[in-house]
């Protein structure tokens, strides 16, 4: 509706294909694509704690991996969060 003149799109982890898409449609659709004046990948499923140190921050990890009651799709999504953050440290 045009409340600003450009915009930024900083996109803070990696994301699915999809996403794109339905995010590269709207903006079609809208007739904005010249508002868009930078897109940035900034990767930050991760934490740094120092030069050589970084934590993916997922709390009690270690225990719900060992967890002989987990479901298959809460380890899944762990796996998944694992995954991204790993990617993170990796392309950053």
């Amino acid at each position: 509706n045009g409340l600003y003149d450009s915009v930024h799109l900083n996109i803070a982890s990696s994301m699915p294909q999809s996403e794109m898409h339905d995010l590269a449609s709207a903006v079609v659709k809208s007739d904005s694509a010249h508002r868009i004046a930078k897109v940035v990948d900034q990767y930050m499923n991760f934490v740094s704690l120092n030069h050589n140190l970084f934590s993916l921050n997922i709390p009690d990890s270690f225990l719900s991996f060992n967890d002989p009651q987990i479901s298959d799709s809460a380890m899944d999504a762990l796996i998944d969060q694992v995954v991204k953050g790993l990617f993170s440290v990796l392309t950053t």
